[in-house]
């Protein structure tokens, strides 16, 4: 569903990119949210995504 979403807002992405998508935002949940006891929903979960596609260098900036 995550993929889908992101694969309408930015086009098409790879299976390799979108494992490191994963890697990404189940980092930054943890390291940010999760060690300081916080809970993320998924609109929080597909900003944190979006933000992360951005810095790959794939998605387009405003």
């Amino acid at each position: 569903m995550l993929r889908s979403i992101l694969e309408a807002e930015f086009g098409p992405m790879t299976d390799t990119e979108f494992e490191e998508l994963k890697d990404l935002v189940d980092t930054d949940i943890r390291v940010n949210r999760s060690n300081f006891g916080k809970r993320t929903s998924f609109a929080e979960e597909l900003e944190i995504a979006e933000s992360c596609f951005i810095a790959m260098g794939r998605g387009r900036v405003a």
